[in-house]
């Protein structure tokens, strides 16, 4: 589990997940080191300092510490191993945009067959025209091609 904790930290360094979540920092002297708010308590003053060679993080202000996992679960009130699986279901690689468009046009696809009176719009909207040659009402999304069901 060790190896598969050290992958997971260098697949996504601490500065970068604190950048995608917004996190402005600027560098402190010639080390790979970086001060900004601290996103764990109220303060006015940089007191988190992030070391992006070490990927370690420590906080003058709290007093708080660690790696990237200590942070998500200081962050987010989550224990160890849901950090973990948080920050895998993060790095997790998303659908591509045709599979989403594909399953949101099924779903409304299935919507109308259960909704008989969207259909009866439809139609007393002069729809009707534009369904497929089986006469059945279709979805289809906008500027994307060949999602017609």
């Amino acid at each position: 589990m060790g190896e598969d904790l050290e992958r997971l930290k260098q697949r996504i360094p601490l500065l970068e997940y604190l950048q995608r979540h917004n996190w402005t920092a600027r560098r402190v002297g010639a080390q790979p080191e970086f001060v900004g708010l601290c996103p764990l308590h109220q303060e006015t003053r940089p007191s988190l300092y992030v070391n992006a060679r070490k990927n370690l993080f420590y906080c003058h202000g709290c007093g708080r510490g660690g790696d990237l996992i200590r942070f998500v679960e200081l962050l987010l009130d989550l224990p160890f191993r849901q950090s973990v699986a948080h920050l895998e279901q993060e790095l997790a690689p998303s659908a591509p945009a045709s599979e989403l468009l594909q399953q949101t046009a099924t779903f409304y696809q299935l919507q109308l067959h259960r909704h008989p009176e969207a259909i009866r719009y439809l139609e007393q909207r002069g729809l009707r025209d534009h369904w497929p040659r089986c006469g059945k009402p279709a979805f289809a999304i906008p500027h994307a091609p060949s999602a017609l069901i």
